[in-house]
């Protein structure tokens, strides 16, 4: 099997770190390969367990969301762009963060669902406002 040689950081030129080819695939695929998941309402729904506790200034992150929401096309869930993270929400019964990251569209979050247990994410859902609390309109303007 080929292998690559690396320099090793703060090595001398003659010290080499080779690793397999293989490793090196392995390692950039964990990056490339993620799962993306599309939760209907009911599966959104099941990971609440009342009360939810914000968690938002205390949580330490089971896993980092990132790679996942890079991995998301945008524009076929109709989000013209993503802002921060809003607020991360804990269920009452500690199975489920929901990372709720402010998106382009008025009043409408995406909702990242991290599996706690498993350190990994469960799917996202797109929590519009609007249609959950009946609200209609666009956003508000100065007078």
């Amino acid at each position: 099997m080929k292998s690559a040689g690396l320099a090793r950081p703060g090595g001398r030129d003659d010290e080499r770190v080779t690793r397999s080819v293989a490793d090196i695939l392995d390692q950039h695929l964990e990056c490339v390969m993620v799962a993306i998941r599309r939760l209907r309402e009911d599966e959104f729904k099941a990971c609440f367990a009342e009360p939810m506790a914000d968690v938002t200034a205390t949580a330490q992150a089971a896993m980092d969301t990132w790679p996942y929401v890079d991995a998301l096309a945008l524009d076929k869930i109709g989000l013209p762009y993503l802002n921060d993270v809003r607020h991360v929400y804990r269920d009452a019964r500690n199975r489920f963060d929901q990372v709720l990251t402010g998106t382009g569209r008025f009043n409408t979050l995406l909702v990242i669902v991290v599996d706690l247990d498993r350190s990994m994410v469960f799917g996202h859902f797109l929590l519009d406002l609007n249609e959950e609390y009946g609200t209609s309109g666009g956003p508000l303007r100065s007078i």
